[in-house]
């Protein structure tokens, strides 16, 4: 079940508002999928993150011209959730997803992006980790894990080195203005 924007200000984090204000929390978010849902909360002022998921991958950068400058002229921070698609990019779906109409299109995608494959199994972890972890406008990525060899190569990847700029250049021009992969 979802809460509207007036159940969530006047609720929850109005409650955090208190907490906040009484030093017993330092930071309030919200999340939702949607990055249009993000932007009315970070407009009050009073929100010091969000984190929005699936929308800024490789497949998918729908809140790049949206969410992100609006965070950013609001001084909010942005978590970036499911870098990889749900398991999309790591050539394992989450089992939720089988049989949605959005694997074809993320394989359909996906099929156009061999330029930035690394050899091996899972040749798109490395480039859809090094997108988003040097993206200006994210504070952080998140990721899940099933080891700590997958760990380890994860954070192998904090080392600033992002995409090159011909490679970004094709990427947003590729799937630039195409709807959400997540709807």
């Amino acid at each position: 079940e979802r809460t509207t924007f007036e159940e969530a200000m006047n609720g929850t984090v109005a409650a955090f508002l208190k907490l906040k204000e009484e030093g017993k929390v330092r930071a309030i978010g919200v999340n939702a999928g949607k990055p249009e849902l993000l932007l009315p909360f970070i407009a009050t002022g009073k929100i010091d993150m969000v984190q929005n998921y699936g929308r800024y991958m490789l497949i998918d950068f729908s809140s790049k011209d949206t969410l992100h400058p609006f965070a950013r002229e609001h001084g909010v921070g942005i978590i970036n959730g499911s870098v990889l698609g749900m398991g999309l990019l790591a050539d394992s779906p989450a089992p939720f997803l089988q049989g949605r109409e959005l694997l074809e299109e993320a394989e359909r995608r996906k099929a156009h992006l061999d330029f930035l494959r690394r050899p091996g199994p899972k040749g798109l972890i490395e480039p859809a980790m090094r997108f988003s972890l040097t993206c200006p406008d994210i504070a952080v990525t998140l990721t899940g894990t099933s080891s700590v060899q997958s760990l380890l190569k994860n954070i192998s990847y904090c080392d600033g080195q992002g995409l090159p700029e011909a490679e970004l250049a094709r990427l947003y021009e590729l799937f630039g203005g195409l709807p959400p992969v997540f709807g």
